[in-house]
C-alpha cells in the first residue's frame, strides 16, 4: 500500500491524497452505488414513519477522507437511531423486506446489545441498526440526544440524510480503529487519513465528546492503534490506560468459528451469483 504525499493550502486546509489507497473500480463504484440507493430508501421510510436517524459509517467518511467515494469501498449501512425508536424504527425495516437476525449465543458482535442486523436477502442489502455506540457505557438516550444536536446534513445521491459532525466522525474513527484493534487494513486507513486531513482543532473537540460519552480510554486506544495517532492522543492529553479500553472491547469478544458458520449458513440461503458476491465483498470489508 502506497501513501501519498498531501498539500496544504494558503488557508490551512490540507487536500486528500492525489493517489488512490483503495483503487477504483467499477465493481465498487457500482456496490458503493446500490448501497447508497438502499440507504436512501431506509432513511426516507423512517423518516415517514418519524424516525430520525444518523448515518454513521459509509459516505459519510469517504466524502470526508478520500476525494471519490469509490476510493473506499463500504459494504453495509451503519444507522443510528434514538433508543425511544428502536421499536418503530425495526418495523418499518420489516416493512421494507428486511429481516432482523436473532440473538445468537457466541455472536455479539454480529447481533450486538447495542444494536441488531438486518439482512434483505433478495439483494443482499445490510442495515446494522443501532441504539447506541458499542464503545460507550452511558445512558443510550442521552447519548443519542448529544449526538443528535451535533449533527450535519450530506447530499447523497440528491437525498438529505443527517451524519455527525466532523469532530464527531473523528471520534468515531478513532473509536473503530480500537473496535477492530488494528486488525482491518481499511480502519486504520482511515485513521490515518484522519489524523492527516483533520485539524487538530477538531481532534481536541473529538476527545471532549469521548470523555462526554464516557468512552476517552476507547477512543485513546483507537489513536493510539497508529505512531500519527499516539503522538496525537499524547499531545490532547488522554488517557493511556490500554487495559482499561481492552477490558471494555473484550466484553464483545466472540467465538470466530461461529461466526464463520454462520456467514456460509446465510451465504446458501442467498439466491443469485451477484447477490452471493455482494454478500460475501460486505462480509470481507
Amino acid at each position: 500500500m502506497v501513501i501519498v504525499s498531501t498539500t496544504r493550502s494558503a488557508s490551512g486546509a490540507v487536500s486528500p491524497p492525489a493517489e488512490p489507497v483503495f483503487p477504483p473500480t467499477m465493481a465498487v463504484a457500482g456496490i458503493n452505488l446500490r448501497i447508497d440507493l438502499v440507504t436512501n430508501e431506509v432513511v426516507g421510510a423512517l423518516r415517514e414513519a418519524g424516525v430520525d436517524s444518523i448515518l454513521l459509517k459509509g459516505p459519510a467518511l469517504a466524502r470526508l477522507l478520500y476525494r471519490s467515494s469509490p476510493e473506499r469501498p463500504y459494504s453495509d449501512i451503519d444507522l443510528l437511531v434514538s433508543p425511544d425508536d428502536w421499536t418503530r424504527a425495526g418495523e418499518v425495516l420489516t416493512s421494507l423486506g428486511f429481516v432482523g437476525g436473532d440473538p445468537a449465543p457466541g455472536i455479539p458482535h454480529d447481533r450486538a446489545p447495542y444494536g441488531r442486523d438486518w439482512s434483505r436477502l433478495a439483494d443482499a442489502s445490510n442495515i446494522d441498526l443501532h441504539e447506541g455506540l458499542s464503545e460507550t457505557t452511558g445512558d443510550r438516550r442521552v447519548a443519542w440526544r448529544y449526538l443528535w444536536e451535533h449533527r450535519e446534513a450530506m447530499d447523497l445521491r440528491g437525498e438529505h440524510v443527517w451524519v455527525l459532525d466532523v469532530p464527531r466522525r473523528a471520534m468515531l474513527i478513532g473509536l473503530h480503529a480500537a473496535h477492530h484493534r488494528g486488525s482491518v487494513t481499511k480502519t486504520l486507513e482511515d485513521l490515518r487519513r484522519a489524523i492527516t486531513l483533520l485539524p487538530e482543532t477538531a481532534w481536541a473537540e473529538a476527545a471532549d465528546a469521548a470523555r462526554t460519552l464516557d468512552c476517552e480510554v476507547v477512543f485513546a486506544a483507537g489513536l493510539r492503534m497508529t505512531e500519527e495517532g499516539a503522538e496525537l492522543a499524547g499531545r490532547l492529553g488522554l488517557t493511556d490506560e490500554p487495559w482499561l479500553a481492552g477490558l471494555v472491547l473484550d466484553a464483545g469478544d466472540y467465538d470466530a468459528s461461529q461466526a464463520v458458520a454462520l456467514g456460509f449458513e446465510r451465504l446458501d440461503e442467498i439466491n443469485g451469483l451477484n447477490a452471493k458476491v455482494v454478500f460475501a465483498f460486505r462480509k470481507l470489508f
